[in-house]
């Protein structure tokens, strides 16, 4: 018996994770639901966990089910691009980019930087790398990303330089199975239930914005630590563990279990985020200058448009 999941199994956890629904997620993968379920048992059987909670109204992740999930997703997107890059490496020589994104934001945001680049002739594999901010600045210094999208710093570590790109307010994120008044919201409609919320140190900017914000508008929520997964983070939302605040472009793929609630203009118009591409200083890589013009299309406007 093999000790590591087969690519099927893991594109059911994908499926079943995306969709909540084993239904939906058969049709997805061209199935029936008893393969499903015997793909996602024997997954179950082979790590030693239960992945999904079960009755006869609905599916949530369990908290190993959102890590395993997360982690899939990586596992797949790897083995597509390397089947890609082995195929094209007997064609011709191919150009390669690793590009970094802060999971804070959501990739569906940006146009697919490999296909953008194709199509304009440009023989390139384009890979993604996700993970936070003060990761990524460290890995684009030290040459393992060419360069990243991340919250824009006060501070940049020698040799890198940054190019401004938009910013986004934080809306509420929360299970939907919770009352709120309809509209906008102020702090002092949130339920008494936890905020998960982060270590200064993984994100010093933000953490002293929203603590001056909170002070102003006499807000004290009851903090719990914040899951390193986001689709650990999403589980625990539906379930009514707590809540979250997220940024605007996660509410582009929507959660079975959670809403988006946008807060009033005297919040909204001041907690935000302010996103920046990093690079190394003198990087001459042939496509970088085609990736910054791509990144820098995108708008506050647009994005708007995208999550109205």
């Amino acid at each position: 018996m093999s000790h590591y999941p087969s690519t099927r199994q893991l594109e059911c956890l994908v499926a079943v994770a995306d969709t909540l629904n084993f239904r939906e997620a058969a049709q997805r993968l061209n199935l029936s639901q008893p393969p499903l379920s015997r793909h996602i048992k024997a997954l179950e059987s082979l790590v030693g966990v239960a992945l999904f909670e079960r009755d006869t109204h609905s599916v949530h992740l369990t908290e190993a089910g959102a890590v395993l999930a997360e982690q899939a997703r990586k596992i797949l997107h790897d083995l597509h691009h390397g089947l890609d890059d082995a195929r094209a490496a007997g064609e011709r020589p191919m150009e390669h980019l690793n590009i970094g994104f802060t999971q804070i934001l959501n990739p569906a945001l940006f146009p697919n930087i490999e296909q953008t680049l194709r199509a304009q002739g440009n023989e390139v594999s384009v890979h993604e790398t996700h993970d936070t901010s003060r990761r990524l600045l460290n890995q684009v210094a030290s040459g393992r990303v060419d360069m990243a999208v991340v919250v824009a710093q006060r501070s940049l570590p020698n040799g890198l330089r940054a190019k401004p790109l938009f910013s986004e307010p934080l809306l509420l994120a929360i299970s939907s199975d919770i009352d709120l008044p309809a509209g906008r919201l102020s702090f002092q409609d949130l339920p008494n239930i936890p905020l998960f919320w982060f270590k200064r140190l993984c994100n010093p900017p933000l953490y002293d914005l929203a603590e001056r914000i909170f002070w102003e508008h006499a807000y004290q929520p009851k903090f719990r630590p914040k899951p390193n997964y986001r689709e650990a983070l999403f589980a625990k939302i539906i379930a009514g563990e707590g809540m979250a605040f997220l940024s605007e472009s996660l509410a582009l793929s929507p959660r079975e279990g959670i809403v988006f609630k946008r807060f009033e203009s005297t919040i909204d118009n001041v907690l935000k985020l302010s996103f920046e591409l990093i690079k190394r200083e003198g990087d001459a890589h042939i496509f970088l200058g085609a990736c910054e013009d791509i990144f820098g299309s995108i708008t506050p406007h647009q994005m708007a448009c995208c999550t109205a």
